[in-house]
């Protein structure tokens, strides 16, 4: 009689390896590259660097063996000795999944960098694991020396045009408040002159007056005759003098007469 436990275990052969399958790292090929139009590996600072990350899954089970991309990140170090970490970018999260014994898959990986301008070692590492597994590898994509250097001036950079947008906004804005004032404060001015020249009596009247220690009050007997006496009354003192004058020579004339004919009387 064929024992059961060995029809069991017949039965469950063509699964036990899909069971106990697991994804290493030698059935994963993933790498990174520079796109054809930087074939240099230049990177530039304060703006996003692109690269091709490109992974293979060479396992057998289509089930177990699905590879899943949890993040990606970057490392800046130094070139030579103890490499020192200079900068590590933040991981990018990725839920990608990549059956096993399919073509190799690209996918589009963006970094930054604010490093000083020269040589330095670039890494790029990728987070991954099984669909159905828990336990999580890192592979090395990539590990080459890379130019740090900033980016090309441009006049039209949309960058550059919002910054010359601002700096015209302000310059306008504190010439036009600049100009405004001026006017504002030669507008006072005319103004003043006007109502001063439209009421020059009204002017005078409302200056200050001067204050006199005698209240007012002066002696005839200080005062010139010369200032007293008014261009009126020099005209009419000086005709009355004429005229009592003219009188004075007329009686004489007339007493000399009556002298001249009593004399011819006698």
């Amino acid at each position: 009689m064929f024992p059961f436990s060995l029809l069991l275990t017949v039965l469950l052969v063509p699964f036990l390896p899909s069971a106990f399958s697991v994804l290493t790292p030698e059935n994963v090929e993933i790498s990174a590259s520079f796109p054809l139009e930087n074939q240099f590996g230049i990177v530039f600072n304060g703006q996003p660097n692109k690269m091709i990350l490109k992974l293979q899954n060479h396992g057998k089970d289509p089930v177990a063996d699905v590879l899943r991309i949890h993040s990606v990140w970057n490392e800046f170090r130094e070139l030579g000795g103890k490499e020192k970490l200079l900068r590590k970018g933040n991981p990018t999260p990725s839920k990608r999944t990549l059956p096993p014994n399919t073509q190799a898959y690209s996918i589009p990986y963006h970094f930054s960098a604010e490093q000083r301008e020269g040589n330095l070692n670039l890494k790029i590492w990728v987070e991954w694991s099984a669909v159905n597994s828990r336990k999580k590898e890192r592979s090395l994509a990539y590990d080459s020396t890379v130019t740090i250097t900033e980016p090309p001036t441009r006049w039209f950079d949309p960058q550059l045009i919002l910054l010359y947008v601002i700096i015209l906004s302000t310059v306008g804005g504190i010439g036009y408040m600049v100009l405004n004032s001026y006017s504002s404060n030669a507008a006072g001015r005319r103004g003043k002159s006007n109502e001063k020249a439209r009421n020059p009596v009204e002017a005078i009247s409302n200056a200050p007056k001067i204050s006199t220690p005698t209240g007012g009050r002066y002696e005839a007997d200080w005062i010139p005759p010369t200032h007293s006496q008014r261009p009126g009354s020099k005209k009419s003192g000086s005709y009355i003098a004429a005229s009592s004058g003219a009188e004075s020579a007329g009686e004489d004339n007339l007493s000399g007469t009556d002298s001249k004919a009593r004399r011819r009387k006698r």
